[in-house]
């Protein structure tokens, strides 16, 4: 769903840019892809960029309630304590 996340809020958006901005394998981006290309979420409008299709905003419009929800369940479920720690984990990894 990040991938979904990423290019409603951006238009577009390389494998590669996909791949620096969840620091993940381009490998792994692309199974996630093909999910996304099957369920006929996103599209490539040129040979390097995609971009979310209409069906694709539709779901996430659906499922962004819930969503939200699970967000605050695991908030709360971590405390202000564990909150904390998972960020300074968050910057250690992504600052390295």
């Amino acid at each position: 769903m990040s991938i979904l996340f990423i290019l409603a809020k951006r238009g577009e958006a390389s494998q590669q840019e996909l791949a620096t901005i969840l620091y993940l394998e381009k490998s792994t981006i692309s199974r996630n892809m093909k999910r996304l290309f099957e369920g006929k979420l996103i599209t490539k409008q040129n040979p390097k960029q995609l971009e979310i299709t209409a069906a694709g905003k539709d779901f996430l419009e659906a499922i962004i309630p819930a969503w939200d929800k699970a967000m605050e369940e695991s908030k709360n479920l971590l405390a202000e304590q564990g909150e904390a720690a998972l960020t300074i984990l968050l910057n250690q990894l992504t600052h390295a």
